[in-house]
């Protein structure tokens, strides 16, 4: 997963039949209320299709016979559950000494099962050693001819492929319609893997998120379906080459698909197209991450507490939220299955990636969107899996264990959420998620690490089992805001409202505060960034500005340089059908130049672009900045030059 997933899509209202299925928080905690609200939408999904084989099955090294009969799908089996697994604990990922050793892996392999998980999800083949040495404890406990064999245990995986576009990373222009070295690399590795361990690895997934327009190492899918083709032929059907007779030959029965954002594979705007339907119909399955987590900020209707929920009890208010997160997720999984069906309906769906950070400094706790608790996470999770089980599909929950190393270059100060995705604490504790199997005795005898004192770490609760403290943490939503009553609605005066937080959307765009706090500063640079920048003021919940649809924008702009050749989008975002930019250019030649001095714009908001689109009662951007591509470069701040906008504020 990216550090940040930055879609401003909006799904639409999808109006159906059946129920949300969820499993309920503690029973003693909720008490079901005939008179809740029920603000949820329904999703339902077509029936997933039966498995084509032959496919991965839930036998590992008996497995020749059972191969053959192409029996026991492992893919959607509630008895095989899946998680996304990292494996280093140290701040620093690398191959030397931070990289966790066998005996480290072997500890996270018995905590994953005593959790009920029998399939995880890696991400690279060769970048660092660490896939290596999960496949060499695996086949340590799985391999009957190993001395630490373990009768009963059983550990399958999908092994991801790392693909990133030639130069992504610096040293050229970047060409994304060719696999970089290190991707070639990631692919011989592969074929070497399976080949060494046919009995474990089940899934070969092409690319993590690789095709998202928004990750500068992004490739076109034709690089991927390239990759996926190069995998499938060479298949063969002989099931009875096992442990050493492959010779660079695939078994037939490991299926070979792409891990991607659910915009990729539902054709949203850019991602659709003759590339992308070659790749659904190239897959085996159809691998969807969703966040609705992420989206608490990207597509906040969903997050609101609406004005009928407001005086419930807390956990209620809760219960209705991560309802509508589930449905959320859902509804973007009902967006690929209908683009899937129209191109192949026999192919499965299965969710790569979804999760709930616990802890954040990034925008999704308590002074942003308030979204990362370990309350919301159980819910978030419990409800999940039961929905998976039902439907048949492998959800891949992201993830096992809190990983230090990630975003160390953003948050320095260990909280920002892509640390804190895991079940599992960086201090050996399990959140409240797995608390009843910490009091069930599933963590008995096992351990994470050592202390300081070099004793083993034994798996303990988080707030040390206290739910009345955990609760304290748990945050409600934003509350959803009735219509603004008085003739103005100030943004920033002499400091920014409250309830609205600045954020930055790409590419090497900075926004953030004056030091006096009365003035948003914004700043963009061209370096190896692939074609856009952008930032946004929003509130934590969408504004509700009805009223104001023949009124204005108005605020004063400056900037260190003038920027008479420079011009980008200066505007507002609204929601409705669907997330929509009202906008006009400003700088270089505009009716709106930008020099040193200040300058005061009142701008109706009818003259704005794509203003009979306008929804003022979900305003989500209450002004943003964007840079595209426009084949010269002319969007880009210059390095060094600031923009400084002020006084911003909307009037009737």
């Amino acid at each position: 997963m990216h550090p940040m997933q930055k879609f401003k899509l909006k799904n639409s209202a999808l109006l159906v039949c059946l129920p949300l299925l969820l499993a309920g928080c503690n029973s003693e905690l909720l008490e079901e209320s005939s008179s809740t609200p029920d603000n949820t939408e329904r999703v339902t999904l077509a029936a997933q299709p039966a498995p084509v084989a032959p496919y991965p099955n839930i036998y590992g090294y008996d497995a020749a016979a059972s191969r053959a009969a192409g029996s026991d799908f492992l893919l959607g089996n509630p008895d095989f559950q899946a998680i996304s697994y990292g494996s280093f604990r140290k701040a620093v990922r690398d191959s030397g000494d931070n990289a966790p050793s066998v005996e480290e892996i072997k500890e996270d392999l018995l905590l994953m099962e005593a959790m009920g998980i029998k399939m995880i999800r890696t991400y690279h083949t060769q970048d660092f050693i660490d896939t290596e040495r999960v496949l060499a404890a695996i086949d340590a406990f799985m391999n009957p001819a190993s001395p630490d064999y373990r009768e009963g245990f059983k550990m399958f995986v999908m092994l991801g492929i790392w693909v990133d576009a030639v130069n992504a990373w610096g040293g050229g222009d970047i060409d994304r319609t060719q696999g970089s070295a290190t991707s070639e690399a990631e692919m011989d590795k592969a074929i070497e893997l399976v080949n060494l361990y046919p009995e474990i690895i089940k899934v070969l997934a092409v690319g993590n998120e690789s095709m998202v327009h928004w990750a500068n190492y992004h490739v076109s899918p034709t690089v991927v379906t390239g990759y996926v083709n190069q995998l499938q032929a060479l298949k063969t059907a002989d099931f009875t080459k096992g442990y050493d007779d492959l010779v660079d030959e695939l078994p037939a029965d490991v299926w070979i698909t792409s891990s991607d954002n659910f915009a990729v594979w539902a054709g949203q705007g850019d991602y659709a197209g003759d590339d992308y339907k070659a790749l659904i119909e190239a897959v085996d399955y159809v691998s969807v991450h969703s966040y609705p987590f992420h989206d608490t900020h990207w597509n906040g209707d969903f997050w609101a507490v609406p004005l009928d929920e407001q005086d419930l009890p807390k956990q209620q208010q809760l219960q209705a939220a991560m309802e509508r997160a589930q449905a959320h997720f859902l509804s973007q999984v009902k967006m690929v299955q209908d683009n899937v069906n129209a191109i192949d309906a026999t192919k499965q769906i299965h969710i790569g990636e979804t999760g709930w950070s616990t802890v954040s400094s990034d925008g999704f706790g308590a002074t942003g969107t308030k979204a990362s608790d370990e309350y919301k996470q159980k819910l978030y999770y419990d409800g999940l899996r039961e929905w998976s089980n039902e439907f048949g599909a492998s959800l891949f929950f992201f993830e096992a264990f809190d990983e230090q190393w990630k975003a160390g270059w953003e948050h320095a100060d260990g909280n920002h959420s892509e640390k804190h995705f895991g079940m599992i604490d960086m201090n050996g504790q399990a959140k409240y998620l797995l608390w009843d199997l910490v009091d069930q005795g599933a963590f008995d005898g096992l351990t994470r690490g050592q202390d300081g004192d070099g004793n083993p770490i034994a798996i303990s609760k988080t707030y040390a089992g206290n739910l009345d403290a955990l609760m304290l943490d748990a945050q409600l939503p934003p509350y959803e805001e009735a219509p603004v009553n008085s003739d103005s609605y100030s943004v920033i005066d002499s400091a920014l409202a409250d309830g609205i937080n600045l954020y930055w959307w790409g590419g090497n765009s900075g926004i953030y505060l004056s030091e006096s706090g009365s003035s948003i500063m914004v700043t963009a640079g061209a370096d190896n960034f692939p074609g856009w920048w952008g930032a946004g003021v929003q509130p934590s919940v969408e504004a509700n500005l009805t009223g104001f649809e023949q009124g204005s924008l108005h605020f004063d702009i400056k900037a260190t340089q003038s920027l008479t050749d420079v011009t980008f989008k200066l505007g507002m975002q609204t929601a409705g059908s669907g997330t929509v930019n009202h906008f006009v250019q400003v700088g270089g030649n505009t009716a709106y130049p930008i020099s040193t001095e200040t300058q005061s714009y009142s701008i109706p908001l009818s003259q704005l672009a794509n203003y009979e689109q306008m929804d003022l009662s979900a305003v989500v951007a209450l002004m943003f900045f964007l840079g595209e591509v426009d084949g010269a470069g002319e969007n880009y701040i210059p390095d060094g030059v600031t923009v400084e906008v002020s006084n911003v504020y909307y009037s009737k």
